[in-house]
């Protein structure tokens, strides 16, 4: 059996961000642009 990784990271930062909020590990009041701009970060550097 061959699996062959998809290794391209391209995750969007706004949906991340909604899929967060709509799981509750988010608060719209506590999250700055900032924060929605940089939020896919901590996946992108996540096992390469």
């Amino acid at each position: 059996m061959y699996v062959e990784y998809r290794t391209r990271k391209d995750l969007p930062c706004n949906e991340l961000y909604q899929l967060f909020l709509a799981v509750g590990w988010a608060k719209e009041d506590e999250t700055t642009q900032e924060m929605i701009d940089n939020f896919n970060i901590g996946f992108i550097n996540s096992c390469e």
